[in-house]
């Protein structure tokens, strides 16, 4: 199940996706996600809380 609307980008054999299986940060990011993280939801002033590996950001 997808949730949050993300897309389902870097799926591996194994079901796990990427983000779930690499070193994972968590930070505000200003405006959207980038692509490739999870939006873990709006924070306020414009941020949302962004989840993924490093490599995404």
């Amino acid at each position: 199940m997808i949730q949050g609307g993300a897309d389902p980008y870097g799926k591996e054999a194994n079901n796990y996706f990427t983000w779930q299986i690499e070193p994972v940060l968590t930070m505000p990011v200003h405006g959207f996600c980038p692509s490739g993280t999870y939006d873990l939801g709006y924070i306020g002033g414009g941020n949302h809380l962004c989840k993924g590996s490093p490599a995404r950001f």
